[in-house]
């Protein structure tokens, strides 16, 4: 299958290939690729006789400044030009990496990506976003550039632990929950294995396409897609980053429901309906220090003062961006969640 993705720095096309394999020894000999280790190590070491690689580690130190310029001085090593492309292999890390350098060496060249990971085929691939960190601050550098080619084979995902799996199901079901009711309801046909993952990444990849082309750069309607995002990433720094990201997101996105609902945005018929459906990806309650969720939430990058424009929802494909004061939502629901939501 394939699809275009409509940009204004460049269009784009995503297409599902069965062999990986065959796809990368068809390049010349001299292309560069950026490699994740482990993915190398997993899929291409004896098995694919490449020679022009950089290998990378997918961790979240890899994508600091200052690792990044390790990479660029190996990059400068391969005398590549202005004409020249690299071919990134590999997970959201590897991504953001690849996506960034590409965007500021020569002042940019192409890049063609093969995500390797589930979070990374069915979200982070398309949208063009990149993300670096620099220092303590997570994420604060980046800008938008898309690969100029996708290859998505699902291959890759064999060799995923379970809970890889369900990461990537849970950052796919915000994107599911933002588009529409439907989409959102093809989790319960996945878990009773009446559509497969192929089938969900294809409903999720569209989901995101569809806000992406209406508003590439994050001005209106994409900033939808930041439904459970800002509860999620909390939740994150609150646990330490034990818990892995889709499974935050998709617990970020139950609490952005659970509040709608108190809040009388959301019916209490369709949010047990969608709780329902989060707890089959969620599986556990997750308990958080609320002292750093609270100044998690402070840092984010969309808080003004004591205010953030949380996404809320009247339903499926029915987001809405609702400015509350960061305290209110504390006294008032965060603890009470914490205490009522039950996984019995």
């Amino acid at each position: 299958m394939k699809f275009k993705i409509k940009s204004k720095l460049r269009n784009y096309n995503l297409e599902f290939i069965e062999s990986y394999k065959k796809k990368i020894m068809s390049y010349n000999k001299n292309q560069l690729f950026i490699i994740d280790k482990n993915v190398f190590n997993l899929f291409f070491k004896n098995q694919i006789n490449i020679k022009n690689f950089i290998l990378v580690n997918s961790s979240e130190e890899s994508k600091s400044y200052l690792r990044i310029s390790n990479v660029i001085s190996k990059i400068l090593q391969k005398k590549l030009n202005k004409k020249s492309m690299i071919v990134a292999i590999g997970g959201g890390i590897t991504q953001d990496i690849v996506s960034f350098i590409c965007s500021i060496y020569f002042r940019g060249i192409d890049w063609e990506f093969f995500p390797t990971t589930l979070l990374a085929q069915g979200d982070s691939c398309i949208g063009g976003k990149t993300s670096i960190n620099f220092g303590k601050f997570k994420n604060q550098l980046g800008n938008f550039n898309p690969p100029s080619k996708i290859y998505i084979d699902i291959n890759f995902l064999k060799k995923l632990r379970k809970r890889d799996i369900q990461s990537g199901i849970g950052e796919m079901s915000h994107l599911l929950a933002v588009r529409s009711h439907v989409n959102f309801s093809s989790l319960n046909k996945y878990f009773a294995k009446e559509i497969s993952l192929k089938d969900l990444i294809i409903l999720s990849l569209q989901s995101k396409k569809f806000f992406i082309e209406k508003d590439e750069f994050d001005e209106k309607e994409r900033k939808l897609l930041n439904f459970g995002h800002t509860f999620g990433h909390a939740i994150e720094s609150a646990t330490n980053y034990k818990i892995p990201h889709g499974i935050c997101v998709a617990y970020g996105s139950l609490m952005a429901f659970w509040i709608s609902n108190r809040m009388n945005f959301l019916t209490n018929k369709d949010y047990f309906r969608y709780e329902k459906i989060l707890k089959l990806i969620i599986k556990n309650k997750i308990n958080f220090n609320i002292s750093k969720f609270k100044k998690a939430i402070l840092r984010d990058k969309k808080a003004n003062k004591n205010k953030i424009g949380f996404i809320l929802s009247y339903g499926c494909g029915k987001m809405f961006i609702k400015e509350m004061k960061i305290e209110s939502i504390f006294l008032n629901y965060i603890k009470k969640f914490n205490h009522q939501i039950d996984f019995k």
